[in-house]
């Protein structure tokens, strides 16, 4: 007998058993989890690792980490001190009742916060491939798991090699028959799609909706059939030529009704010509089928088919004809099933003859090993291992697993089961909406009924407690999801009170907007439902301006006080991205600023097509209609009559290839991001664009952009040709699994939030417009279309070829996806919190919607005689079902969802609310809102705001350590603060765990990364967040923390302790002797910058004139130490300075050094120091440094002089410094005339929005 659903309470849940969690929207599974934890922990007194969490996003991992650490903390001060307010946390008042004071209790909680970077917190792939790591032999790996990251160049290959097979095997003489189906059915594109369909269930396998083979083809093998195939084409051909005039008059005189052979007879032999010469060519309308005999007999048998005393056309060809039609139709669904087996098959054969995995393989192979069939030997004994080591597990999201991955839980828990075992499976199958990416909610519910206990979460924190009830009105009934396994249970509203008040409409939480009062064609619907969208978000945007409209929230104190709403409160779900770029133009005129969210790609962006013709034209700079192109687009931001005079003006146009020649210079010698850098500056591109509308979105993504590139470039080497075909390659790549290609968002608080209604799910907006709600979005038109059938719980894979509605796989098929995006409407509309509006518009075909599939739903049973067995016929036959809801003809399935809203309505007792909106009252153009709306008192929108970080980072651009090798022409110990120096040359150790003191840090750019951030981002006056900051920096530079925090806890002890200014007077300066004690732990955060950026343009005769000063100021000896160079006659100088910091008024530079010198402390002594600084010409560093900040400050501190304001340099080589010494510290403070002198031999400035440390500025 299964189990009764009862409403779960985490405080007195079972820890023991197989239990199932079914959740609702809003209802706190996370914090269920938590407290779940916290009892495991606590009362059966397990450690972290012990306890399995499973999740299904690397983000929603990172996140229950940090939540369940955050919890653990929380948990241990309530019990510790009685006087903490629990916050009316119900878990929390538990824990202090059951647990408070018990020391016991409380030491083991410490122990296990020290103990939680073992928490067994995973995404089911990182589990997997744990499980393979530490039990390699038992799951029957013999070698190291060598994981394919990106499986998309094997595929790519796989898919290229098979297609070129095909090309080669269709194309030979003999086969030119099969040769139109590499244009169709093969083509390229295709396959790839089908493929990718297909290895989302790549354990099942794959069988044809009408496998039967035709009659004339029984006994004979598939090459016998290709060879028969042609040999009957071609009777057919000869036989259609001969007798095409007997057919003629045969067809004519018979006066077969429906098709008119009289007067569509060239139509129909046209028709039948093109099928005989190319039978695989795809044909929309199918006129040559009227030939076949099955066409004819059905026609014939019809009442009164055939004029009175005509004879029924008799001749071999029709029924020869049909046999061919046949024998096509099988083998085209025949070669395109076998193709992708074959597909199949060769790619896990490359992926085992080159022994690498990819991620859904790390699945595959625990599941197989814990299988005692497939794996005799060691199956129990691996079970039997991880139950040990995991005695317990939870199944977050466990609606979006799928068969492979409940086997591997089954296995390790709910079979054979132990009284010390613990399975708990947490979801939520009214959002199962991931069936493209594998999830199988009928796992979900044969699991289900496995469990021994089952539960429920009622409790909705998320929305509004009329809202929620109005969502309950809307769902609550037996079948709303078109699923009789799927069951809704009512919800609860833990917040009473709706927060949102409108002066404008009524209380109603959920509104449907009815656009028009008839039903029309889609094409005219669209533009007038986003007009209508626009039109009531600017209408509460204006009413909230003025005092009608706004939202009631609660204030620290407990109080409510009422806020104005903003564009940022507001959400648009849509269903596909050509959606949100139309709802976001109309937003943009109606001066309402919105962002997309979401799973879009950049490389989907304008930007990418963008940069793609920028590279094209650095390498084809005489491609006059490329170039043009990149000159009109905002990269260029000429006008079309700037093209007219710049095209009759040869001087301009020759400079224009100029900077284009110099840029695909730059980009030749020192990377693709360097040429496009120096462009971008040339021609004003950042701050043009930056000005746009939308120039904001325009920068994050161009900055995005640059930085793939760069990590592609690093990676691969690819030239700029390369990196063309990258783009254009992602461009047409629809995979959303890579976090990295999303569109990242700017600072869009502000903003109306455009993003996918499958992007939406776990987020909440106080205001949610749902506007395609009512659209009829499927891929019913995809010819390649591959669904599963469950058949007794065998599970196999249909290719539903020709997409017959009246076929039963078809038929279920569409079905399974009518189901799949009620389940998305759901997501939908439980996404708000206050309101939710549901435009909507009849119009032909919008019966299959899931906002039609919702209200049909509710009268399944009754009076309306709607069934689950003629569910099928819900699909195929909708105007006879819509029949039944009105008199006869009154409803048809296109206007059945208007006739059921307003039922729906009067049902809801005022919690839905029904409006129509006629197209007079959407106005057609938006006067702007920015422009007629006071909106000092909404939030503050920042667009275009200042303090930009640069588009692309200057990686190659020349920086000090550049020009250096140029001059010298011999490699150098560089300088790992020089950012660009760091990245194109590694001098890299492997890093060691295996040391105990400074000098023994390994040398190379990790070691100078992880220092400079260290010393960035600390507060030298504050140790309270130290520790922090050292731990989380060796991580991310790949250190064991372990290792590295005490040493680094010491180092910047003694940097930090060490008396600058004791060096000062042994380096040679008079006058310094009486100067303050200079300690950097008594500089306050206030008195520092780290990292001031600077840029510097210069050209040959620049940089000359620089080492001609600084060389006459050295002894003849030195005068040509930088000999002769090549630098480019025009470029950019970046650098990034360390540290400013001002003390007793002066400003003083710091440059640190990671740079080896030696084990010993006289290694670091002044003169060693300063030996070390001539040979790197580090001189001519803090020459320039010192230039880039005295301009600085000589713009910001009125009556600047030099000797009273600039204090010099300190580079301050780490590695040797101690406190109690002046090692490791060297000081200069160049001579004023040299500086002066410098000054003005080229510009410089500082890339820095803030003001200057100390605040001595005008």
């Amino acid at each position: 007998m299964k189990a009764e659903f009862i409403s779960f309470d985490v405080r007195v849940a079972p820890l023991h058993g197989i239990n199932l969690v079914e959740a609702s929207a809003g209802t706190g599974k996370t914090w269920n989890i938590e407290g779940l934890f916290i009892r495991l922990l606590i009362e059966r007194h397990l450690e972290p690792g012990q306890i399995l969490v499973v999740t299904f996003t690397d983000a929603a991992t990172q996140e229950l980490r940090e939540r369940i650490l955050q919890r653990i903390n929380a948990v241990a001060r309530i019990i510790e001190n009685s006087d903490i307010d629990v916050g009316g946390d119900p878990f929390l008042q538990f824990c202090r009742e059951k647990y408070g004071k018990n020391k016991d209790i409380i030491g083991h909680l410490d122990y296990c916060k020290s103990r939680f970077d073992e928490a067994a917190i995973f995404t089911i792939h990182s589990f997997c491939k744990n499980v393979l790591s530490d039990y390699r032999f038992e799951a029957g790996l013999g070698s190291e798991i060598n994981i394919l990251s990106d499986s998309e160049l094997l595929l790519r290959e796989v898919l290229s090699d098979h297609w070129r097979h095909l090309n080669k095997r269709l194309s030979v003489p003999g086969n030119e028959l099969f040769s139109s189906l590499l244009l169709d059915e093969l083509k390229f594109s295709k396959i790839e799609s089908a493929f990718k369909k297909l290895l989302i269930n790549s354990e099942i396998e794959l069988s044809s909706v009408e496998p039967k083979v035709p009659e004339c083809w029984g006994g004979l093998s598939n090459w016998q059939r290709e060879r028969n195939l042609i040999d009957r084409c071609m009777q057919l051909r000869s036989m259609w030529e001969t007798e095409v005039e007997n057919l003629r008059d045969q067809l004519q005189s018979a006066g077969i009704s429906g098709r008119g052979f009289e007067k569509n007879w060239d139509k129909y032999e046209h028709a039948v010509n093109e099928f005989l010469r190319e039978p695989f060519l795809n044909i929309k309308i199918q006129h040559h089928e009227v030939l076949s005999r099955d066409y004819l007999v059905k026609k014939g048998q019809t009442k009164d088919a055939l004029k009175a005393g005509k004879q029924f056309p008799d001749h071999i060809f029709y029924s020869r004809y049909q046999e061919f039609i046949d024998c096509v139709n099988w083998y085209r669904k025949y070669i395109i099933r076998n193709s992708l087996n074959e597909l199949k098959v060769e790619y896990a054969r490359r992926r085992k003859q080159d022994q690498i995995l990819i991620y859904d393989d790390l699945l595959t192979f625990v599941r197989d090993a814990l299988d005692p069939v497939r794996n005799t030997n060691t199956a129990r004994f691996l079970r039997d291992k991880l139950r040990s080591q995991y005695p317990v597990a939870m199944i977050d999201e466990f609606q979006d697993t799928d068969a492979v991955q409940y086997d591997i839980f089954r296995r390790m828990y709910v079979d054979d089961p132990t009284s010390e075992l613990l399975l708990y499976m947490i979801g939520d199958p009214k959002q199962s909406i991931y069936k493209f990416r594998g999830a199988d909610l009928n796992t979900y519910y044969r699991a289900r009924d496995k469990v021994t206990n089952r539960y429920t979460l009622k409790t909705n924190f998320r929305s509004a407690g009329d809202l929620v009830q109005a969502v309950n009105v809307l769902f609550q009934h037996e079948g709303s999801f078109l699923d009789e396994s799927l069951k809704y249970f009512d919800s609860d509203g833990f917040q009473s009170e709706n927060g949102f008040w409108s002066e404008l409409e009524d209380a109603a939480p959920l509104r449907f907007l009815q656009i028009g009062e008839d039903v029309s064609t889609k094409s005219g619907s669209g533009t007038a439902l986003v007009r209508s969208v626009v039109h009531k978000i600017s209408e509460l945007l204006t009413g909230s301006v003025r005092g009608k409209v706004g939202i009631r929230k609660k204030n620290l104190n407990g109080e409510y006080q009422d806020e104005k709403v903003s564009p940022g409160d507001i959400a648009i779900l849509v269903s596909k991205k050509i959606q949100a770029k139309v709802i976001k133009s109309m937003l943009n005129q109606a001066g309402i600023p919105s962002v997309e969210s979401g799973d879009s790609s950049v490389f989907n962006s304008d930007e990418a097509k963008q940069l793609t013709l920028l590279l094209e034209c650095l390498i084809d700079s005489k491609n006059k209609r490329k170039l043009r192109a990149l000159l009109t687009s905002p990269i260029g931001g000429y006008s079309v009559n700037d093209i007219i005079e710049l095209e009759q003006n040869d001087l301009k146009w020759s400079f224009v290839l100029e900077e284009l020649r110099q840029a695909g210079d730059l980009m030749k010698q020192h990377g693709v991001l360097s040429g496009i850098r120096y462009l971008f500056d040339q021609w004003g591109a950042e701050q043009r664009i930056v000005a746009l509308e939308n120039g904001e979105r325009s920068i994050t993504n161009l900055r995005h952009l640059g930085e793939l590139m760069y990590a592609e470039e690093q990676e691969t080497h690819r030239s700029a040709s390369g990196l063309i075909h990258w783009l254009k390659r992602h461009r047409s790549d629809d995979d959303k699994k890579d976090d990295g290609r999303k569109i990242r968002l700017e600072s869009d608080d502000d903003r109306v939030q455009i993003i996918t209604m499958h992007s939406s799910k776990g987020l909440e907006y106080p205001i949610v417009f749902a506007p395609y709600l009512w659209d009829f979005n499927t891929n019913s038109n995809d010819k390649w279309n591959i669904f599963t059938v469950d058949d007794n719980d065998d599970k196999h894979l249909v290719m539903d070829h020709d997409n017959d509605v009246y076929d039963t796989g078809s038929i279920l098929s569409r079905l399974e996806d009518w189901q799949d995006r009620i389940r998305l409407m759901y997501v939908a509309v439980t996404r708000a919190k206050y309101r939710c509006y549901i435009p909507f518009q009849g119009y032909n075909g919008n019966y299959g919607s899931p906002l039609c599939g919702v209200l049909l739903s509710r009268y399944m049973k009754g009076e309306w005689g709607l069934h689950w067995n003629d569910r099928m016929k819900w699909v195929s036959d909708g105007n006879n079902l819509a029949s039944r809801f009105g008199d006869e003809g009154s409803i048809t399935k296109d206007n059945l969802m208007l006739a059921l809203i307003p039922r729906l309505v009067e049902e809801s007792g005022g919690l839905i609310s029904h409006n129509l909106v006629s197209f007079d009252e959407i106005p057609r153009t938006f006067i702007r809102f920015k422009e007629i709306h006071d909106m000092t008192d909404l939030k503050e929108m920042k667009i275009g705001a200042t303090g930009r970080k640069r588009l692309f980072k200057n990686r190659y651009i020349s920086s000090y350590s550049s020009i250096q090798r140029k001059y010298t022409g011999e490699d150098v110990e560089y300088d790992f603060s020089d950012e660009s120096v760091m990245e194109e040359v590694s001098t890299d150790q492997p890093i060691s765990d295996e040391f105990s003191e400074i000098f023994e840090f390994p040398k190379g750019a990790v070691t100078g990364n992880l220092w400079h951030e260290v010393f960035e981002l600390i507060d030298f006056s504050d140790p309270t967040h130290w520790e922090d900051t050292f731990k989380m920096c060796s991580l991310k530079h790949g250190f064991e923390p372990d290792t590295t925090v005490p040493l680094l806890r010491d180092m910047v002890n003694q940097v930090l302790g060490t008396d600058l200014s004791a060096v000062i007077s042994s380096a040679g300066f008079d006058g310094h002797n009486n100067i303050d004690a200079m300690r950097l732990q008594s500089i306050q955060w206030h008195e520092t910058r780290r990292e001031m950026e600077f840029l510097s343009t210069f050209d040959q005769d620049d940089i000359n004139k620089m080492i001609s000063v600084l060389s006459q100021q050295k002894d003849q000896g030195e005068l040509n130490i930088f000999g002769k160079a090549n630098i480019e006659a025009t470029s950019l100088l970046v650098g990034l300075i360390d540290l400013i910091f001002v003390h007793n008024g002066k400003y003083y530079i710091v440059d640190y050094k990671s740079n080896y010198l030696g084990s010993d402390l006289t290694d670091y002594d002044f003169n060693r120091l300063k030996k070390d600084i001539r040979e790197n010409k580090y001189d001519l560093q803090y020459h320039i440094y010192t230039v880039a900040l005295v301009k600085y400050l000589s713009k910001q501190i009125k009556d600047f002089d030099y000797d009273e304001h600039f204090g010099g340099v300190f580079y301050l080589y780490v590695r040797g410094m101690r406190r109690e010494s002046v090692t490791g510290l060297f000081y200069d403070k160049p001579e004023k005339q040299i500086i002066m002198k410098l000054l003005g031999h080229h510009d410089t400035n500082l890339i820095q929005d803030r003001s200057i440390p100390g605040g001595h500025h005008e």
